[in-house]
C-alpha cells in the first residue's frame, strides 16, 4: 500500500514538471533580463521599449528588405576596454552614408553583426526625436560588464552632420587660418541617449564615460572654446582697424621730422607690437584648447522622444 502511493507521489512529481517545462515552452520563457532592461531605462532616464529574440520592424536601404539581425549565442557582454578596442578596430565607420541607399539603419545593422561575430553581444537601437516625423535614427548599444550601458554610432558624414568650429582670423591678413590639418574627425563615436534631451555624441578617443553628464560638460567645454574663438577674432578686427589707421597716420613716409608727431606713432607702433604679440599667444592657446577637444564634433540629432532597443 505504502509502495503504491509512493509511486502515485512521483507520478504526480513528474507530471508537475513536464507541465512546468511545456509551459515555460508556451510562453517564451527565457534568460532573465530584468536587471538589464532596469539598466538601460536608467540610462536613458525613461520608459524605453526593448526586445529580446525581436527582428526591428524597420527596412534595410540596402538590401530593400527588413533589417535581420544575426546574434551568436556565444556573444558575452564585454568591457569597456574590449568594446572600445573593437570599436576602433572595426570598418563599419568608413562605409559611406548614401541617401536612400546605405544610411543610418544599415550602420547599425552591419556593426551589430561584425560585433556578434567577434563574440560581443550588442542591440540595435531606433531612436525618435520630438515634433518629427521623419524616420528614427539607428545606431547601437552594449552593455559593459565595468561601465554599464554604453551607446555607439558609427554612422558616417552626412549633410549637416560634422560641425568645424569657425577659424581664427590672422591678425596679419585677417583672412581664416587655415588649422583643421591634423585633425581627424573619427565617424566611430559614443552616443548619449536620454530622453527629454539632445541627442548628443562625442569621438571615440574624446569619450572618457558613457554617462550623459560627461557629454553635457564636453558639449560646454565646445561653446565655451567658440566664445573665445568668437573674442579672438574680434579683437584681431580691431587691431587691423588700428594698424589700417597707424598706416594712415604715417602715410607712406620713412622719415618724420616733427618730434612729437614721431613720439606719437612711434608709442603707437609698439602698442600695436605688442598687441601682435599677445594675439599670438591667444591663438596658440585657441589651437591647444581645440586639441584637447578632439578638433571637431558632430552636431545634436534633436530631442530624445522614444528609445527602442533590440537584442
Amino acid at each position: 500500500m505504502r509502495t503504491e502511493k509512493g509511486f502515485h507521489d512521483i507520478k504526480i512529481v513528474l507530471l508537475i514538471i513536464v507541465l512546468l517545462v511545456l509551459s515555460s515552452s508556451l510562453c517564451g520563457c527565457g534568460p532573465d533580463h530584468s536587471g538589464e532592461i532596469v539598466l538601460i531605462q536608467a540610462s536613458v532616464a525613461g520608459d524605453a521599449e526593448i526586445f529580446y529574440g525581436r527582428q526591428p520592424p524597420y527596412s534595410s536601404a540596402s538590401s530593400g528588405s527588413k533589417v535581420h539581425l544575426v546574434n551568436e549565442k556565444n556573444a558575452v557582454n564585454p568591457t569597456w576596454e574590449e568594446l572600445m578596442q573593437f570599436i576602433s578596430d572595426d570598418n563599419t565607420d568608413k562605409c559611406q552614408y548614401i541617401p536612400d541607399l546605405y544610411v543610418c539603419g544599415d550602420f547599425a545593422e552591419t556593426l551589430h553583426d561584425n560585433a556578434e561575430r567577434a563574440g560581443i553581444r550588442c542591440a540595435w537601437v531606433a531612436v525618435h526625436f520630438a515634433g518629427e516625423d521623419e524616420e528614427a535614427h539607428a545606431l547601437n548599444v552594449f552593455n559593459t560588464v565595468d561601465r554599464g550601458i554604453v551607446f555607439v554610432d558609427c554612422v558616417g558624414e552626412r549633410e549637416g552632420s560634422l560641425v568645424l568650429p569657425r577659424a581664427c582670423l590672422d591678425p596679419e591678413t585677417g583672412e581664416s587660418i587655415q588649422s583643421d590639418t591634423g585633425f581627424v574627425c573619427d565617424a566611430d563615436k559614443i552616443a548619449y541617449v536620454r530622453e527629454g534631451k539632445e541627442y548628443g555624441s562625442i569621438i571615440l578617443g574624446e569619450a572618457e564615460s558613457p554617462l550623459y553628464e560627461f557629454y553635457e560638460a564636453y558639449a560646454l567645454k565646445w561653446e565655451d572654446y567658440e566664445e573665445a574663438i568668437a573674442a579672438y577674432n574680434a579683437m584681431v578686427g580691431a587691431y587691423n582697424q588700428d594698424v589700417a589707421q597707424y598706416n594712415e597716420e604715417v602715410g607712406g613716409r620713412t622719415v618724420i621730422y616733427d618730434q612729437q608727431e614721431y613720439n606719437k606713432l612711434k608709442a603707437k607702433y609698439n602698442m600695436l607690437k605688442r598687441e601682435r604679440l599677445r594675439l599670438e599667444n591667444e591663438v596658440a592657446g585657441l589651437q591647444s584648447q581645440r586639441e584637447s577637444l578632439g578638433g571637431c564634433c558632430w552636431s545634436p540629432l534633436g530631442v530624445v522622444s522614444q528609445v527602442e532597443v533590440y537584442w
